[in-house]
């Protein structure tokens, strides 16, 4: 089946709508999300994302579908249960969640006034402030005076981002620990930014996180990283974290045309299966049974969107490197934690930790990076 999803991409990629619309309503009859198989539910959900892709195009359009932060609000609840799901069937949200929050400890170490701000808090709701939380109590030397958290999330998702801070204000209580809660109903990157972010107080320690997600893709507001960036940067943080599919660097058709897209859209399809393929072995070997609830929440809730956006994507072509852009913003790498991170990851099922030594910590599966993990700060903060 393989060959034949790999038959069908080449054949969407020069135009041959027809032969690849044959081949789509066999791999369809043939493949099945609730399969034993990990190539064949890998398969179900090329095949569905690539349906979806075929009726985009046959309208003369390319456009993501559906972007995440058009979600109804009621649909945002099945997207955190989906994350939620992943987040326990795979170890490699929680190594991602213990690398952050170790360089988020160390930004804070002795600070009394301290602030996080998630730039994409809504997805995985408040499972990774979840475990900082009870680290910040029992910090050598007291907690801090006050912890504030400021949450960004889709315009369409206020309630998501209301029960997120419900869950973290409930836990800090609990824990003795002065909370305060901001969520911003926006994605990040705007003009007015200023008005909707808490600046900065006397004293405080800030810590910026974002997690891009394949999920969804941005560009359509804007030049959205760098808008992002240079939000980032006004907000003075001691430390960024940043968490990113490994080399995600999806292409469109920018202002090449439709032919452009449709040779971009090869790429795209490569990429995604090597990067999927690994993930789904990955998630198969944490829970072979084939009934597994949880398991199939998690690839249809996250990994199946996630692959559809991939392939059904369009818009303006995409080549920065947010590495690349964080430099040129004035931040520094900070340190790698592959140790720790090695030293908490599951032995023997075929999870690997990487460090390439400039402060990048790489999650992979038998060898495959699938995350990247970078710290950063900037060269006021690099020579506290």
């Amino acid at each position: 089946m393989i060959a034949l999803l790999m038959e069908c991409a080449v054949a969407m990629s020069v135009g041959n709508l027809g032969d690849a619309n044959l081949m789509l309503l066999e791999l369809s009859q043939a493949a099945s999300p609730y399969a034993s198989s990990c190539g064949e539910r890998l398969v179900a959900y090329f095949a569905k994302a690539m349906a979806a892709r075929l009726v985009t195009t046959c309208l003369g359009v390319v456009v993501s579908i559906p972007p995440a932060p058009a979600c109804p609000p009621a649909s945002w609840r099945s997207v955190h249960a989906a994350f939620r799901a992943f987040h326990n069937v795979a170890p490699l949200a929680r190594l991602a969640h213990l690398a952050c929050n170790q360089a988020v400890l160390d930004a804070f170490h002795g600070r009394r006034l301290v602030h996080v701000v998630d730039l994409d808090l809504v997805p995985g709701g408040a499972l990774q402030w979840l475990s900082l939380l009870p680290a910040l109590a029992a910090r050598p030397g007291g907690p801090p005076a006050l912890l504030r958290v400021t949450g960004f999330g889709a315009s369409s998702a206020p309630a998501a981002l209301r029960d997120a801070g419900c869950q973290l204000a409930a836990v800090a209580r609990k824990l003795g620990l002065p909370f305060e809660f901001r969520a911003v109903a926006r994605r990040p990157g705007g003009d007015d930014e200023h008005v909707v972010v808490p600046r900065k107080r006397p004293g405080e320690a800030v810590a910026v996180h974002w997690t891009r997600h394949a999920m969804y893709e941005d560009d359509a507001a804007g030049d959205g990283d760098d808008d992002v960036l240079r939000l980032v940067r006004w907000m003075e943080p001691d430390v960024l974290t940043l968490v990113e599919p490994e080399r995600l660097l999806i292409t469109g058709g920018g202002g090449g045309g439709h032919d452009q897209e449709e040779g971009h859209f090869l790429d795209r399809f490569v990429w995604a299966l090597h990067h999927y393929s690994a993930l789904f072995d990955a998630v198969g070997a944490s829970r072979p049974a084939r009934d597994d609830a949880s398991r199939h929440l998690a690839e249809d809730g996250v990994l199946g969107r996630e692959i559809t956006n991939v392939l059904a994507l369009g818009g303006r072509e995409r080549k920065k490197v947010v590495t690349e852009m964080l430099a040129r913003h004035g931040f520094l790498r900070g340190v790698g934690r592959a140790q720790m991170v090695a030293g908490a990851c599951p032995a023997g099922l075929g999870y690997t930790v990487t460090d390439d030594h400039h402060g990048t910590v790489r999650l992979g599966w038998k060898g495959t990076p699938l995350y990247a993990i970078s710290t950063w700060t900037t060269a006021h903060h690099a020579q506290r």
